[in-house]
């Protein structure tokens, strides 16, 4: 069946209708435990069953699923942004100095993470409430709480349309301003890209305001580049954000924790890692 929501949709119902039934059969062994609510069980099985649906797809199919285009409700105001190429200058030099001589070599390099390939410009999107928006702006003021979000995916799928919902309800309860960066994705884009695209992005936010007015957030995948982020910016003197949410941060990418090796509900990660049916453009023509 192709990656679309139709698809998905049949593909995960009865997932949905068997935990929704074992749940209640087997409530009284879930005390204790996070599966005990019925959102957070049915969210782990949706998850699980999603990415084994995916694995059967190649990568392209499913980052392509993951950046359709979501409307915003009418209460939420969203402005797209373009980082200067300035920032992502910036950004660069204290990702190579970070990395030093032995990590550029490592990586490849030091000039060819920069290309942007035809994505070109780093694009990102500010995201809060439409009401909070006007009060600030009618007294002349500006808003002076920040969140700079990295959005998850495993480093390789999602994007802002796929988190803004969540991203939304952060603006929300802290009365700020949220701003995601749409940083490159592996494997087009590996390691260091996504990482040079979110520091341009905090580097980008603080030409504007000043650290301990941002916090940085992240989960999964973005938890794990936020964590990133900090480690440079303490290494290299750039000035750090007031704090940082990391939820459920994915900073093992060498499967070495125990979920890997043994049965665990309670994680979605497949038990054989991320893999995915081989994609028409590999291998490339000789």
């Amino acid at each position: 069946m192709p990656l679309h929501t139709v698809a998905l949709g049949a593909v995960l119902t009865p997932t949905v209708l068997h935990t929704l039934v074992t749940h209640y059969l087997n409530r009284k062994s879930l005390h204790n435990k996070p599966t005990v609510h019925i959102t957070y069980d049915e969210g782990i099985q949706i998850v699980r069953s999603f990415l084994q649906y995916a694995s059967k797809h190649p990568v392209e199919d499913l980052q392509a699923f993951t950046r359709q285009w979501v409307p915003s409700p009418h209460w939420v105001r969203t402005e797209a942004i373009t980082i200067p190429a300035e920032f992502l200058s910036s950004a660069a030099d204290a990702v190579n100095k970070q990395l030093g001589p032995k990590g550029i070599i490592r990586v490849g390099g030091e000039k060819w993470w920069q290309w942007r390939g035809p994505a070109e410009d780093l694009k990102g999107e500010w995201i809060e409430m439409r009401n909070h928006y006007n009060e600030t702006k009618k007294a002349n003021k500006r808003c002076n709480r920040v969140m700079l979000y990295v959005h998850g995916g495993a480093y390789f799928f999602g994007s802002v349309d796929t988190h803004r919902y969540m991203m939304q309800r952060h603006a929300r309860k802290l009365k700020a301003r949220l701003f995601a960066p749409e940083y490159r994705l592996s494997p087009q884009f590996p390691f260091p890209c996504s990482l040079h695209d979110c520091l341009a992005a905090y580097l980008w936010l603080l030409k504007s305001h000043e650290p301990k007015e941002i916090i940085i957030a992240g989960d999964s995948a973005g938890g794990g580049l936020a964590l990133s982020m900090l480690v440079i910016m303490r290494d290299q003197g750039i000035p750090l954000p007031a704090g940082a949410i990391l939820i459920s941060p994915w900073v093992d990418l060498t499967h070495s924790f125990p979920s890997i090796v043994a049965d665990n509900p309670g994680d979605y990660i497949p038990p054989y890692g991320f893999r995915h049916k081989p994609s028409t453009a590999w291998p490339p023509p000789n």
